[in-house]
């Protein structure tokens, strides 16, 4: 195998080919020529993840941009959904950086420029860096209480998602020269669970849903293109609060049931990827995962339903009260569908503890015992798991059996591997 740089620039060029190959056709209109275009694109956006191993999520956890996002942004391109970008390395970077263009800095009026909402940034910035910090060094020295533990999963899912997203933000309007939208909108504020998808939670990935998959199964294909192919030569505006990419046009009126079916479809479709991304990390699926955002669809329903029933009882929810019912009913659900796999496949801690080998907490209390590999337990092969990514010493083995873990035997010619009960 590739050393692990040079499989890196192997997806970089990877990127870098098909952008520029899509440049080349930029020319064709937007439909199902472009469609016909794209299909060996779509194929070479699989293969970066496949590139690595489980023992290396965090090249992993990077290269999944291109079968989800980078993916999502091909389908823009070809049904014309996607702003007309004034260079390559600008359609490369929006085409592959988990980014959205805001409009281009010419069209802005001095004074809207963003200067004071990007010392704003960085002041969030500060604030995500540190409360990142302080839940992951909770979350690794902590056993008890179970209840902190997955409020600090959640914390700490926000926070680092939040900072990658605008790691890939900057990096997109330094080669853009474009304003990008802020990815979150303090998901946390949620008044409910349709305001936390459609306006607060990764509003990149929201939006690309939207335009890729819920918009085309609403209007249809046909549609979608004789309305955008005049706008796709127009440069994208997006107004800030507002999960949306390129020009806002009018939409015809569309059934009730078309939009049911768009919803479900596009939560489905996110489930799937979901799904996807915890393949390429464990190399098992998960189940769970897909069923945590299908879910997501009926939940709206029933939300919209108790929403009709209050108001036409006359009923007002103080906002508090709101936030708190949208907030316990995505954090139950994620307790018991999104982290109890991620947590025992021992991803969060394979991240970290490749960071900061040996982890935060040292000795019993920090539990840090990470599978990598997560084999069936009907399988007689030994699991593979790994404490900073290396086999576990005689001394530290003991250390974690002292804390109700195993030492589970591997076969002839191999080191033993800590594992937890």
């Amino acid at each position: 195998m590739l050393p692990l740089v040079a499989r890196g620039l192997l997806c970089v060029a990877l990127a870098l080919a098909a952008a520029a190959y899509l440049w080349q056709h930029r020319h064709v209109p937007p439909g199902w020529g472009r469609i016909v275009v794209t299909l060996p694109v779509l194929a070479v956006l699989q293969l970066p993840p496949l590139l690595f191993t489980p023992d290396e999520p965090w090249p992993i956890f990077f290269s999944m941009n291109f079968p989800w996002l980078s993916v999502t942004s091909v389908i823009e391109w070809a049904v014309g959904s996607q702003a007309a970008m004034p260079h390559f390395l600008a359609f490369a970077a929006f085409l592959f950086c988990p980014a959205l263009p805001v409009r281009p800095p010419s069209e802005q009026p001095y004074r809207a420029r963003p200067h004071k909402r990007q010392s704003f940034g960085l002041f969030n910035a500060v604030v995500k860096v540190v409360g990142l910090a302080a839940s992951v060094v909770a979350f690794d020295c902590l056993s008890e209480p179970r209840w902190l533990l997955g409020i600090l999963q959640a914390v700490s899912l926000i926070w680092f998602t939040s900072l990658a997203l605008d790691c890939a933000a900057a990096v997109a309007s330094v080669i853009s020269g474009m304003d990008v939208l802020e990815p979150f909108d303090r998901p946390y504020l949620s008044a409910s669970i349709s305001e936390f998808w459609g306006r607060r939670w990764n509003r990149v990935a929201g939006t690309k849903f939207r335009t890729s998959v819920y918009e085309p199964i609403c209007y249809g294909m046909p549609a979608a293109v004789g309305q955008t192919q005049q706008q796709a030569q127009q440069p994208g505006q997006v107004q800030p609060g507002h999960a949306s990419s390129g020009p806002s046009h009018s939409r015809p009126s569309v059934a009730p049931w078309r939009r049911i079916l768009a919803m479900c479809t596009t939560f489905a479709v996110s489930g799937a990827v979901h799904e996807l991304a915890f393949y390429h990390l464990t190399r098992r699926l998960s189940g769970h995962w897909m069923l945590f955002f299908t879910m997501q669809g009926p939940l709206l329903l029933v939300e919209a339903w108790l929403r009709q029933l209050c108001r036409q009882a006359g009923i007002r929810l103080p906002l508090v009260v709101r936030i708190v019912c949208a907030t316990t009913v995505l954090h139950w659900c994620a307790q018991l569908l999104f982290f109890p796999d991620l947590v025992a496949a021992g991803v969060p801690r394979m991240l970290l503890h490749q960071l900061l080998p040996g982890g935060i907490c040292s000795g019993p209390a920090s539990g840090t015992a990470v599978a990598a590999v997560a084999q069936p337990a009907a399988t007689s092969e030994c699991r593979k798991v790994f404490v900073g990514a290396k086999p576990c010493s005689t001394r530290t083995a003991a250390a974690f059996n002292a804390s109700s873990l195993r030492i589970e035997p591997s076969t002839a010619g191999e080191p033993t591997w800590c594992t937890g009960l």
